[in-house]
């Protein structure tokens, strides 16, 4: 769970998090960017992405095999 207080997901943040595989945002969240490679080589299946969030950068979901979905919110 990604409380709101975070704006910005830093490059590498969950790189080789095998694990990871759900990944939740605060519905108050004011997320404004996720770094390269951010959740590299991760086991999600499915992300909603804020609306509040404006960059998305390079290589950002690289190597997450398993990853089916990726919704960006529409807030307005």
């Amino acid at each position: 769970f990604i409380p709101s207080t975070i704006t910005r997901i830093e490059s590498y943040a969950f790189f080789y998090c095998e694990n990871l595989s759900i990944v939740e945002f605060a519905k108050d969240i004011q997320l404004k960017s996720i770094g390269e490679d951010a959740f590299y080589c991760t086991a999600i299946i499915k992300i909603d992405i804020p609306s509040s969030v404006n960059e998305i950068l390079d290589y950002c979901f690289l190597h997450c095999l398993n990853l089916q979905t990726v919704n960006i919110s529409d807030d307005s």
